[in-house]
């Protein structure tokens, strides 16, 4: 709001503008965590209110960001809504995001959903999706997988050794001495 002061006459004299007021944002609910099966799509109602009773909130607009883990990938892209760049009617509206599962999703991965509107005001809601379970997976190299060698060798058949009657062992060398023969005098 524009106000102008002044005293010309010594007498004071107040004009004032046109009366802006900047909306009061709220949004339910204030994080989103799903435990979800790969491969469906999860419907999540979002609340939108202006709390102070003034005016309809104008240019409602919803974004998703990825939502990302360590192997996971939701694309932002993908994620939709009922209803996107609105003005409200009435100081509550419901909207509907849509957030599909990839067939490949294990574990858990994080984001956001944020909800701006006409003069500058936004919220932000923390997006959790993941399946059911404690392990998350991660990603290692086969070659990098410890005792994986020696797990191999196990399962490889061993040959078997014999010893042969011409040679002796020498003891603690494991290493074969040829043979001995008597010396004459």
């Amino acid at each position: 709001m524009d106000v102008t002061a002044g005293c010309p006459a010594g007498d004071l004299e107040m004009s004032c503008g046109e009366a802006v007021f900047c909306p009061g944002l709220a949004v339910e609910p204030r994080e989103i965590n799903l435990v979800v099966a790969a491969g469906k799509t999860y419907e999540v109602p979002i609340t939108i209110r202006e709390t102070f009773d003034r005016a309809p909130l104008k240019s409602v607009h919803l974004a998703c960001s990825d939502i990302v883990g360590s192997v996971n990938l939701i694309r932002s892209a993908e994620v939709s809504f009922d209803k996107n760049d609105f003005d409200m009617e009435g100081n509550e509206q419901t909207v509907i995001a849509s957030i599909p599962v990839p067939q490949s999703f294990m574990g858990m991965a994080a984001g956001t959903i944020t909800i701006q509107c006409a003069g500058g005001v936004s919220k932000t809601i923390n997006v959790v999706v993941k399946t059911p379970g404690t392990c998350t997976p991660h990603c290692n190299p086969i070659d990098r997988l410890p005792g994986l060698s020696a797990c191999l060798s196990r399962l490889t058949p061993a040959t078997p050794t014999t010893p042969t009657a011409s040679s002796s062992a020498t003891p603690g060398t494991g290493a074969t001495a040829p043979p001995t023969t008597p010396k004459s005098r």
